[in-house]
């Protein structure tokens, strides 16, 4: 394309393809949204009144 959108041609995405680092990205993401659930579910100090 003529707005260079695309990149060279010669390179390859990280990982070899696209839809491998987007499945990567969003295991990552789902990973930390467990490990963040996990700790508050653990360490959750209950307020006494």
């Amino acid at each position: 394309m003529a707005d260079g959108t695309l990149g060279d041609p010669g390179t390859r995405p990280p990982l070899g393809s696209w839809p491998r680092l987007y499945a990567l990205v969003c295991a990552a993401a789902v990973l930390v949204m467990a490990i963040l659930w996990w700790f508050t579910a653990h360490f959750n100090v209950r307020m006494g009144s």
